[in-house]
C-alpha cells in the first residue's frame, strides 16, 4: 500500500527530488565521468520512481524512508516489472541517494542493499511469430495517424528483428543505422557497443519511416536521434512501452506485452532456429553465457510440447 509523507516546513527547493536529481547528473557526469548514453538510461529509471512519489505525494527526499522504498519494490512488481530491472532501478536511486548522504541533507540511505533482492530465474515469456506478425499489423487498425503509424511500424521491426533493449533502442542515432548492409551500432549496458543486424521487413519499415515519416517530426535539422516523438525529440522509453500496450490491446494478444518481451521472444527464435547460443549471445549484447543459456531452457520447453504432442507414445 503507498504511503504519503508527511510534510514539514523544510524548504524542498533544496530537498526537492528533482533539484537534487539534477546536481546528481551533474556529478556523475562532471566527476565519475559516465557516459550521456548511461545518464540518459539512468534518468529513464530515476523517472519511474518520481511517477511513484508523485503517486505518493512526496516531494522531498527527507521524506523517503525505508518503508517508502519497500513500498516501490511492491509497485514495481506489481506492474510487471522483472526482479533484474528492479535490481537495476534499485541501483539508481541508491546511488542518487548516496550522493544525497554525502551532500549532508539525510542522514541515512533509505534504500536496501545491493542483497536485498535477489533475481530470480524465472523463464521469460516469449511470443511466437505469428503473435508478433498480429501485434505489427494491429498498428493498421488503430487510431493514429499515419506518420506515427509508420514510426511505430519502424520501431517495433527493429526490436525484434535485431532483438534490442528499449534503451538502445531510443539511443540509436541516424548515423548507426546502414540499411543498405541491414546493420546498427548498438550501445548497450556499460556504454559497451556491438554491431546488430536486422531484416528485409525491418529495413523496408525504416526505408517508410525515414522518407514519409520522420521529415514531419523534424523541427531541428541537428537532431540526431533516429526515432523522434511527437514534439521532434528523442523519443522516450515510456512512450514506446505506452504504444506497445496499445498495439497489444488492439490485437487481442494475451498477458502484458513490453518491449523486452520482443527481445526475449528473439532470442528464442534464434535458437529454435539453429543459432549456436555464442552467436545469440554476441547479437543479445551478454556479457555472461549463463544469461542467455535461459533461453535454452524456453526452447527446450517448446521443443518438449512439439514433442509430447507429435510422439505416439509420448501422449497418454
Amino acid at each position: 500500500m503507498l504511503k504519503a509523507g508527511n510534510f514539514s516546513h523544510m524548504n524542498t527547493n533544496k530537498t526537492g527530488i528533482q533539484t537534487l536529481w539534477r546536481q546528481y547528473v551533474l556529478y556523475i557526469r562532471d566527476v565519475k565521468g559516465l557516459s550521456e548514453v548511461t545518464i540518459r538510461n539512468y534518468s529513464n529509471d530515476f523517472e519511474t520512481f518520481r511517477d511513484f512519489l508523485n503517486i505518493s505525494n512526496i516531494e522531498s527526499v527527507s521524506h523517503v524512508e525505508r518503508y517508502t522504498v519497500r513500498d516501490y519494490i511492491g509497485w514495481l512488481l506489481k506492474n510487471g516489472f522483472y526482479r533484474s530491472s528492479v535490481s537495476r532501478k534499485l541501483s539508481v536511486i541508491r546511488g542518487y541517494f548516496r550522493y544525497v548522504l554525502s551532500q549532508g541533507i539525510i542522514t541515512s540511505n533509505p534504500v536496501p542493499s545491493k542483497n536485498f533482492l535477489v533475481k530470480g530465474r524465472k523463464l521469460p515469456h516469449v511470443m511466437n511469430s505469428l503473435e508478433v506478425e498480429r501485434l505489427i499489423n494491429a498498428i493498421e487498425s488503430c487510431d493514429v495517424s499515419e506518420i506515427l503509424q509508420l514510426r511505430d511500424r519502424a520501431m517495433i521491426e527493429i526490436l525484434y528483428s535485431a532483438g534490442l533493449r528499449v534503451t538502445e533502442l531510443v539511443n540509436i542515432d541516424l548515423s548507426d543505422i546502414d540499411l543498405l548492409v541491414k546493420e546498427v551500432v548498438v550501445t548497450g549496458k556499460g556504454a559497451k557497443q556491438r554491431i546488430s543486424f536486422f531484416g528485409e521487413a525491418a529495413v523496408r519499415a525504416i526505408e517508410s519511416y525515414l522518407s514519409l515519416a520522420r521529415p514531419h517530426l523534424t523541427f531541428d535539422s541537428d537532431q540526431k536521434a533516429l526515432f523522434l516523438s511527437k514534439l521532434g525529440e528523442r523519443l522516450s522509453v515510456r512512450s514506446i512501452q505506452s504504444r506497445l500496450k496499445k498495439y497489444s490491446a488492439a490485437a487481442g494478444l494475451p498477458g502484458k506485452i513490453h518491449p523486452h518481451k520482443l527481445r526475449h521472444s528473439f532470442a528464442t527464435h534464434m535458437l529454435e532456429g539453429g543459432a549456436d547460443l555464442r552467436v545469440v549471445q554476441e547479437l543479445l549484447g551478454h556479457s555472461d553465457i549463463s544469461t542467455t543459456q535461459i533461453y535454452t531452457h524456453v526452447s527446450n520447453r517448446e521443443l518438449n510440447k512439439t514433442y509430447r504432442r507429435a510422439h505416439p507414445l509420448a501422449q497418454e
